[in-house]
């Protein structure tokens, strides 16, 4: 995904909604971010981050998947607001992309480095 109103990419998600288990928030996630329905195929692993200026731990979980069809984002207004926009590339090209993007804000700075992390490992378990 492009994020224009920062200028950073990043992988697709969300969070859990009461009552959801780790796949049905993926494949809704992947609903409402991407608008495609998904085949789990691997979990690629899991990344607790602490992020001390906002006093935030997250823990972020990320899947090989494999698109089933592909439909229209379902974006939040805050989404919108930020100009969030889908881009389909190839691996290479997304590790590529988010590893020289140049965070100008302190969650993005977090977003980049896990996402990279990430994708890397997705490169290595697609081997």
């Amino acid at each position: 995904m492009f994020v224009s109103k920062h200028n950073y990419h990043k992988l697709p998600g969300g969070g859990f909604e009461i009552g959801e288990n780790k796949k049905e928030a993926l494949i809704r996630e992947a609903k409402e971010e991407v608008g495609c329905e998904i085949e789990v195929i691997d979990e690629i692993g899991k990344i607790i981050e602490f992020r001390s200026k906002r006093d935030l731990k997250q823990t972020s979980y990320c899947y090989l998947c494999k698109v089933v069809s592909k439909g229209n984002p379902d974006f939040t207004k805050k989404e919108l607001d930020e100009g969030f926009k889908i881009i389909w590339v190839s691996l290479d090209k997304a590790i590529y992309l988010i590893e020289n993007d140049k965070p100008d804000y302190y969650d993005n700075f977090f977003i980049q480095k896990r996402d990279i992390v990430f994708l890397k490992k997705a490169k290595q378990i697609k081997k």
